[in-house]
């Protein structure tokens, strides 16, 4: 394992504290015996996160980072998605719109016909 980057902890000590707090949710209180936990634990990461209970935090905030990104583009391919869909069903419509006018207009047999949509 590599050991923890103590720049990028530094900038990003308030992603690493809310991944502590998910899993201690009894240490998110108001009270003093709290707050000076969540203050020695920040100050504990800000020097070095290479002990053996820490370095969890470090690898599920960087997890954390790696799979908003992820998400950030699977939302952006989804809703480019819905907007092709949404295209494609115009065109559809389009195109029957025009096969049921020429069919009205000339006929299934005719030329015409023939020549555009077989």
């Amino acid at each position: 394992m590599d050991k923890p980057h103590q720049i990028w902890i530094n900038e990003n000590i308030d992603l690493i504290m809310r991944i502590v707090l998910k899993i201690n949710p009894t240490r998110k209180g108001k009270e003093a015996k709290h707050r000076t936990w969540r203050s020695e634990t920040r100050s504990k990461f800000k020097e070095s996160m290479d002990s053996p209970s820490s370095r969890p935090y470090y690898y599920l905030a960087k997890h954390k980072q790696e799979e908003d990104r992820l998400f950030k583009i699977i939302k952006k391919t989804k809703e480019d998605r819905d907007l092709y869909k949404t295209h494609l069903n115009a065109w559809v419509s389009k195109y029957e719109t025009a096969e049921k006018k020429m069919k009205d207009e000339f006929g299934e047999n005719s030329k015409e016909y023939k020549r555009v949509f077989r």
